[in-house]
């Protein structure tokens, strides 16, 4: 059960790099998340108050804190969740789901600006250069397991992009780290996943037919995830691989095979998963439906999967609603011609 926790004035509530395993609802007193500028390397204060939630966006992803949280001049209650509670509030609360959207959107806008800015950027570019570019920084930058989040959703949007061989590489770099060196650069015991006892077969495979993705072997690829899926060792590198030979079937113009490997996906995916992983997964599954109905010319069917997709986004500053909207006018388009 979620329990009532006070922290006096100056004390550390988490340093960066710490495990992220719990979600603060702070009461009253203040709370100084503490970090570093990306441009200037300076060091940046953003103050949270009463109602405001702390440690959300790590907890949620699974990679350890980015900032330390301090806690201000006076003493501060707070109401400490696991993720499990959390998310059983949140079901509960769509007023909380939002407010935690925006506060996802503005960050990623924040850091979408920083990286342009760090890179000299001035001329205008498109979000599939902008989301390129901030996997670039964090694998530059050693946050293994931020790039690989990154590249991984830049070839699922933009899959047949001029950018898409090096983004395949560039995932393939970032799980490599993720391997050797744990989360980010801020884990100093540097385990090799490899020799730990928890690395499973499917843990194995899966990296291997990453690296045969990175090659574009997408049928050695597919031969790996289904050893996963048979193998019936572990639950969440087998939902995994449903898409992954979703994917792989994609690229080898393989689309029924495609669809029918992301339906599977969409109807396996279990109920006691996070609410984040079950909405990335449900609509990453359904955009390759859509992309492998558009590419097979049965446009109506794609129009229907991707209207779906955009009711589920309904933001539209975000990353898959501006693709698949974009995806939409060019249906219209073509149609039109």
């Amino acid at each position: 059960m979620s329990k009532a926790l006070q922290y006096s004035a100056g004390s550390v509530i988490y340093f960066r790099g710490d495990e992220a395993d719990k979600i603060w609802l702070i009461k009253n007193g203040t709370v100084m998340l503490v970090y570093d500028d990306m441009i200037s390397g300076k060091e940046v204060h953003d103050q949270l108050t009463a109602g405001d939630f702390l440690g959300v966006k790590a907890a949620m992803g699974h990679y350890p804190h980015e900032e330390d949280a301090v806690v201000g001049g006076q003493d501060s209650a707070t109401i400490v969740f696991s993720v499990p509670e959390f998310e059983a509030l949140a079901a509960s609360s769509h007023n909380l789901v939002m407010k935690m959207l925006k506060v996802f959107s503005n960050q990623l806008r924040r850091v979408h600006r920083q990286v342009a800015n760090l890179m000299n950027d001035r001329e205008p570019y498109t979000p599939e250069i902008g989301l390129y570019n901030i996997g670039e920084y964090y694998l530059t930058n050693k946050r293994f397991s931020q790039a690989e989040y990154v590249f991984q959703r830049y070839l699922i949007l933009y899959p047949q992009s001029i950018h898409a061989t090096q983004a395949a590489k560039r995932l393939k770099e970032a799980r490599e780290g993720v391997a050797q060196y744990g989360m980010t650069r801020n884990n100093q015991s540097k385990v090799i996943l490899s020799s730990m006892p928890n690395d499973s077969k499917s843990a194995r495979w899966y990296r291997e037919a990453g690296e045969f993705i990175a090659q574009k072997k997408y049928q050695q690829a597919y031969l790996l995830y289904k050893k996963i899926i048979d193998a019936k060792e572990d639950e969440e590198y087998s939902l995994k691989s449903y898409f992954e030979i979703g994917r792989c079937f994609f690229f080898l113009g393989k689309f029924s095979e495609c669809i029918k490997y992301c339906t599977q996906l969409i109807s396996k995916y279990p109920e006691s998963s996070s609410l984040a992983d079950q909405h990335s997964s449900l609509v990453d599954a359904l955009f390759l439906i859509g992309q492998s109905y558009e590419v097979s010319k049965q446009i109506e069917q794609a129009r229907a999967y991707y209207s779906k997709i955009l009711a589920l986004v309904p933001d539209t500053t975000n990353e898959m609603h501006r693709r698949v909207q974009e995806c939409l006018d060019n249906l219209a388009e073509t149609q039109e011609a």
